[in-house]
């Protein structure tokens, strides 16, 4: 085998074609085209309207002696309102009638509220503590002192053994009223000293019961084991807590 005929036979052989480029006349025939047919849209099939300018202000005067003028001024003349604006009639009368307004005159009766139902009606609580009282033990009241006798204080079981006196005090305070017997809690130490004395129960005279809370301090009872006492002392007020007048 011929080794030229070889080598062209692995040589493609390519077919040189020369074209004219059309691709940009082209692009510019189509904007040419497009251009004409807005042109002609805008135009000749929708042409611009023409504006008018505004004429420029004239005067006219009427003239009596032309026929034209007459007519407009015999109508001017059978319009006027001048009569109607300066004869009014108003007569003073007029002006004394009072102003109502509109609103004075009731047209519709005002809706009332309907009756608030009729409720069911509980009776009212009691005291929860009431029922706690009622089982406790209440000792009994220690019999009024004569107005002859002096003031005296009792205590309860547990203290009244403790007590070293007979429980008479003075006071220097006097009530002109009534007083009931004042009642205190109170607490003694291990040494027999009223370390408290905190009012439950008043007379009616704040003088005397803050007197009584002062003299049950300075009360010495017996001492005890205990480091305090916890009790109740009833003031039972005497002749020497009332005034001259009240005795």
């Amino acid at each position: 085998m011929n080794p030229a005929g070889a080598e062209r036979a692995l040589i493609f052989a390519w077919e040189r074609v020369r074209r004219v480029p059309v691709i940009l006349p082209g692009f510019i025939l189509i904007a040419f085209i497009g251009h004409v047919g807005a042109f002609f849209l805008f135009r000749v099939v929708y042409p611009p309207q023409a504006s008018l300018p505004m004429p420029p202000p004239t005067i006219t005067l009427l003239d009596a002696s032309r026929p034209d003028h007459q007519a407009l001024l015999r109508w001017a003349e059978a319009e006027d309102t001048t009569p109607a604006i300066t004869h009014t009639g108003i007569t003073d009368r007029l002006l004394e009638v009072p102003y109502r307004p509109s609103y004075a005159t009731a047209r519709t009766a005002p809706l009332t509220l309907s009756p608030e139902p009729t409720r069911l009606q509980y009776p009212p609580a009691r005291d929860p503590l009431t029922f706690i009282r009622s089982v406790e033990s209440k000792p009994a009241a220690p019999a009024p002192l004569p107005r002859s006798a002096p003031t005296r204080v009792t205590f309860d079981a547990e203290l009244s053994a403790r007590l070293r006196s007979d429980g008479a005090l003075t006071f220097t305070a006097k009530s002109t009223e009534p007083l009931d017997s004042a009642e205190f809690l109170v607490g003694v130490t291990d040494r027999g000293e009223v370390r408290f004395a905190v009012l439950q129960r008043s007379s009616g005279s704040d003088a005397l019961d803050a007197e009584a809370a002062d003299r049950l301090t300075r009360l010495e009872l017996a001492p005890a084991v205990a480091p305090i006492t916890w009790g109740r002392a009833t003031v039972q007020w005497g002749a020497d807590a009332y005034s001259p007048a009240q005795k």
